[in-house]
């Protein structure tokens, strides 16, 4: 076994990896000398992370892949043994992860610019280009002026753009581009967005540019943003490199960033930290795509893959709300801290899609709900994990019955998104107060309350043998079932056999749920705060209601 050379720092000792072999490669711009460590690298990093063609600049040559590769070896080539051993002074994880280092130096020469904009009716696309047709008019016209700024404002000889650089005739490539492209925006040197409708910063915030679906990730992706207007001229000074905003504690952001947050609703500092995937504001980025709009109804679904960090296949034809189900459904498959998916208002899924009443038909449910309440501090992760099923959403609850107020004693409150409640078991004198999310629960505490029996389904409770513990802050559903449905009123029978229906086989036990139910009169609630997820649902949407419907206080998982 070879000694590998040991690299000597105070209180650390580092294994060098061996010295890689050189390997001789001819390209179009001559034999060259590279590292094969660097060349294999440079080979996964064009296949995995770099669009499937580009343009060649300044010749505006379609290259594939295999091209693209023969294109950047050359640039790779002083990436040398001495090279790195330099390089590696300037970060201390380069000393473990010689890999890391090589893909950064990659990265730093395979640059490529990446176009965002609004279509023309006259776009010069793929086949257009390989039949050599169409290469006059608007569409024509911004292609080439792409290529000429990224090459002379951007110093690049790649570049990418949607319209020439995907066959759609593929459907396979389709499919690939559309789950690739928040990657290919976030991997470009830069992204150049072209303002057709702009002239200034006076009706910049008028621009199509920020009511289009795909945009919204092509704003938030990139790393680098460059506006342009109409005329191909920088929306900012040409001091200023970068769009994007960059603001250190206290700086005020730049009239750009105001305009930006005035058109979109996306502040400057959420650009500037905006990470993808799912956490306490997922409520808040369906907002952001509610106020888009694509031309085909699957692709606001199918837009937003990136920004929620899922992906699953595309199916045009399946319709807008199929498509926005498929979403949730990889959200709630790959995100633990989800409840706030729940934070919506409106009409849930069709039941010819799913049988749940939890999730929302559209982007636009989340526009209804309440904006004053503020979830920091809380913990919005299950106790149990959420399984979405044929039955529903299986979620495990506490449940604990509530009493409303007078009328008079919660006008007040109503008009902030508050009513008083009064949960059974308390261990405090004053009503808990309930935050209400969904802004149109405000009518059911009207002077018409006493029509329903209101229930709390606490889910951020601690569970822990046959302990329970409840926050002072809880988060739960609020279900309602009108007083005169006696059947809910009516106690259990203590002989009935109690049976669920299991994929199709009625009256046998449903063993995935192998919990008891559990009577927690003697459960103390002693929390001052409630707030509602995400809107008040009748119990008939629960199932076997009826097993909870001599409970005071219970906890069961059950199906919504």
């Amino acid at each position: 076994m070879t000694d590998f050379p040991v690299l000597q720092v105070p209180n650390k000792e580092y294994f060098l990896l061996p010295r890689s072999d050189l390997i001789t490669a001819a390209t179009s711009q001559g034999t060259v000398m590279v590292l094969q460590e660097v060349a294999d690298l440079l080979r996964e990093h064009i296949f995995a992370q770099m669009p499937i063609r580009m343009l060649q600049l300044p010749d505006m040559q379609l290259v594939e892949r295999r091209a693209i590769y023969q294109i950047l070896l050359p640039l790779m080539e002083d990436i040398t043994e001495e090279y790195l051993e330099e390089k590696k002074q300037t970060n201390t994880l380069y000393f473990l992860e010689r890999n890391r280092m090589i893909l950064d130096c990659i990265k730093e020469r395979a640059r490529y610019a990446i176009l965002s904009h609004t279509w023309f009716d006259s776009e010069v696309t793929y086949d257009d280009w390989i039949l050599k047709r169409n290469l006059s008019g608007p569409g024509y016209d911004k292609l080439e002026r792409f290529c000429k700024v990224a090459a002379a404002e951007h110093n690049v000889s790649l570049a990418w753009m949607d319209t020439i650089c995907i066959n759609k005739e593929s459907t396979a490539e389709l499919d690939e581009s559309i789950r690739s492209m928040y990657r290919w925006y976030e991997g470009a040197s830069t992204c150049l967005i072209y303002l057709a409708n702009t002239t200034s910063l006076d009706d910049m915030v008028h621009d199509r540019w920020f009511t289009r679906g795909w945009t919204l990730q092509e704003l938030l992706a990139p790393k680098h943003l460059k506006f342009y207007n109409a005329s191909w001229k920088t929306m900012t000074p040409p001091e200023v490199e970068n769009d994007k905003p960059h603001l250190s504690y206290g700086e005020e952001a730049a009239p750009i960033h105001g305009i930006i947050e005035k058109a979109t609703g996306i502040s400057p500092r959420q650009i500037q930290y905006f990470k993808p995937g799912v956490d306490a504001d997922l409520s808040q980025r369906m907002i952001w795509a509610a106020k888009r709009s694509t031309t085909r109804g699957e692709d606001r679904a199918y837009s937003l893959m990136g920004v929620f960090s899922v992906s699953f296949p595309l199916a045009y034809g399946e319709g807008a709300e199929r498509a926005f189900f498929r979403l949730l459904e990889q959200i709630l498959h790959s995100h633990r801290s989800i409840m706030d998916i729940l934070n919506w208002a409106g009409r849930p899924i069709s039941y010819d899609i799913h049988s749940s009443r939890l999730l929302p038909s559209s982007p636009e449910c989340f526009l209804s709900k309440a904006q004053n309440i503020g979830l920091d501090g809380i913990r919005l992760s299950p106790s149990k994990p959420m399984n979405l099923t044929h039955l529903g959403l299986r979620v495990r609850l506490l449940f604990i019955d509530a009493d409303t107020p007078s009328f008079e004693d919660s006008k007040a409150l109503l008009s902030e998104g508050k009513v008083k409640m009064l949960c059974v078991g308390s261990a405090q004198d004053e009503p808990t107060i309930v935050h209400l999310r969904n802004v149109h629960d405000r009518d059911l505490f009207g002077p018409f309350r006493f029509t329903f029996k209101f229930v709390f389904g606490i889910w951020n409770f601690h569970e822990s043998g046959k302990t329970i513990s409840i926050p002072e802050i809880c988060t739960a559903f609020l279900f309602r079932v009108p007083h005169v449905d006696t059947s809910f009123m009516a106690p259990l029978d203590p002989d009935e056999e109690i049976g669920k229906e299991n994929m199709g086989q009625p009256g046998k036990l449903d063993e995935e749920d192998e919990e008891e139910d559990l009577d927690l009169q003697s459960c103390i609630v002693e929390t001052s705060q409630v707030i509602s997820f995400p809107s008040s649902m009748k119990f008939r949407n629960c199932y076997r209601e009826s097993q909870l419907a001599a409970c005071k206080v219970k906890l069961r998982s059950v199906y919504l």
